[in-house]
């Protein structure tokens, strides 16, 4: 009897010990699938009298349905798939589960799913692991998707010549879409409070309104960073008294500034408040277009500075040509009428042709100083530039200068680049009509060739062969009235033409300099962009 006994507690108590098991590796087996980040469910196909899928009945879901489509598990378990979800009918996703269903073959894809609920991206894939049940495992990427739209977006903004006011009301309209925000506001603020600069969006809040409390909008300006609030309803009381009775529910704000004083904010809000909080990414999204704002801002500034910074030199130029040239017109004719009463001092005579001679030379400076000022005046028309074709169209304007010079002119294929073919073609002209005066060989050969760069550009060079430039006045060549020593012997000129030539590259996005260490003639190098 006692070893029977035993026997018994030998054979209940591994059944005992399976029970417990069991039950323990129920239990955590779905508290795995409630915690996971994916969506797991699983469904039975319904098959119609032919034996073709019409619709599922949902058997399993985790509690990932609730974070993504704000339905429990409870709400869907029993319950056929068009029966919870009838816009599934004519979606793309449907026929895929049909699909998996007959044939057991898994498939993925990315898939919007849009709603009076819903406005949600989701990366779904659908495999069968039984012949009578289809699972789907999803994960909601609406926020990358959103994000990323949103940064390609203002990238495409940012590289239009837009007016200030259109690029900052565009980087709200973006942010709108991002952060599903119904307004926008440029908000000016200020130690008191503060105004609407712009504003864009969906909702008809009336513009005379202020759209937050002025607590949140001081408090922004005094953290100085990125700041959201879900419900401002939870943390603040309408003050019926300054008529803020009409508040949005949540907003996701970002200071910035044009300048030291941090004086603006870019708010987006939204009339309903939000299931969740703020992600670090939407965050640093929110700082990307408030930032980008005010780098265009401070564009906008400078560029007006240095539109203003022009047309002052332009007028400056036209006051001092008006100014002088009268003077100077006066020297060279009261030096012409003196000129018979000394014809027999040699001396005198020399005198007088030097003073004329200065003040043609002046004269010329002046016309070019001018000229100069007025380089890009009309603005820059660039477009796509077949540079073979310009370069040759110049050789031929040239080809007088090109004779007497001797010289012979060598083009390769160029290819094409981002110009103004007016202004281009300046550049082509001075640097050949430089080798054509400045080379002083019999047998000279000029060579213009291209190699396209790094990073778009294509690298243009004008190279010959005659005597070369002294290295030392490498970068002296290119400012303006300032020649090479000895150079006037060689042909008359104000010093100017490479002056023109660095101003008009640069102002085409592009560089040029004298290759330094070409030591066979002169070599110049510039680079613009490559339109190939």
């Amino acid at each position: 009897m006692h070893g029977n006994k035993d026997q018994a507690t030998s054979d209940r108590t591994p059944e005992k010990t399976t029970t417990v098991s069991d039950q323990r590796f129920a239990l955590i087996n779905k508290e795995t699938l409630d915690t996971s980040l994916l969506g797991i469910i699983t469904a039975r196909p319904i098959c119609s009298d032919t034996g073709v899928v019409i619709d599922f009945e949902y058997l399993t879901a985790n509690a990932a349905l609730k974070r993504t489509l704000g339905m429990a598990p409870e709400d869907i378990v029993g319950k056929t798939m068009l029966g919870v979800f009838p816009e599934l009918r004519e979606h793309k996703s449907f026929p895929y589960y049909c699909r998996v269903a007959e044939t057991g073959e898994p498939i993925s894809f990315e898939s919007e799913f849009l709603s009076d609920e819903l406005d949600i991206y989701v990366v779904v894939s659908v495999s069968r692991p039984e012949p009578d049940c289809i699972a789907i495992t999803f994960v909601e990427v609406s926020e990358t998707v959103r994000i990323t739209d949103a940064l390609a977006d203002l990238n495409a903004l940012s590289g239009t010549p837009v007016e200030l006011d259109e690029y900052i009301r565009g980087a709200m309209e973006i942010g709108c879409r991002a952060f599903k925000a119904s307004r926008a506001f440029d908000l000016s603020l200020r130690d008191q409070g503060y105004s609407i600069t712009h504003q864009t969006g969906s909702d008809e809040f009336p513009q005379n309104k202020k759209p937050l409390p002025t607590e949140i909008v001081a408090a922004l300006q005094k953290e100085g960073r990125v700041k959201s609030v879900t419900d401002i309803c939870e943390q603040f009381q309408n003050d019926a008294r300054s008529g803020e009775s009409r508040f949005y529910r949540s907003f996701i704000g970002a200071p910035f500034s044009a300048d030291k004083a941090m004086d603006s904010a870019l708010i987006f809000c939204s009339r309903a408040a939000r299931r969740r909080d703020v992600t670090p990414s939407e965050m640093k999204l929110a700082r990307t277009l408030a930032e980008a704002v005010a780098a265009r801002t401070r564009l906008n500034a400078a560029s007006k500075a240095l539109q203003q910074r022009n047309e002052d030199l332009q007028r400056f130029a036209s006051l001092v040509s008006h100014d002088l040239k009268a003077p100077l017109r006066s020297i060279r004719l009261l030096s012409e009428m003196l000129t018979p009463y000394l014809t027999e001092d040699e001396q005198a005579k020399t005198i007088i042709e030097e003073i004329q001679g200065s003040a043609d030379d002046a004269q010329n400076m002046i016309k070019a100083l001018r000229d100069f000022s007025r380089l890009g005046a009309a603005g820059l028309n660039v477009e796509t530039v077949d540079l073979t074709k310009l370069v040759e169209d110049c050789i031929l304007r040239l080809a007088t200068d090109i004779g007497e010079a001797n010289a012979k002119v060598e083009v390769s294929d160029l290819g094409n680049v981002f110009a103004d073919s007016t202004l281009l073609s300046q550049v082509f002209n001075n640097l050949i009509l430089n080798a054509t005066k400045y080379a002083a060989v019999s047998d000279l050969i000029i060579r213009i060739d291209s190699q396209p760069q790094s990073g778009g550009l294509l690298l243009i060079s004008v190279t010959d062969n005659g005597g070369g430039v002294d290295m030392r006045y490498a970068e002296r060549i290119f400012e303006l009235f300032r020649r090479v020593p000895g150079s006037e012997k060689l042909s008359e000129g104000e010093g100017v033409g490479l002056a023109a030539c660095r101003k008009i590259v640069e102002s085409l996005g592009g560089k040029i300099w004298l290759d330094t260490v070409f030591t066979a003639g002169a070599r110049f190098c510039l680079t613009l962009p490559d339109a190939d």
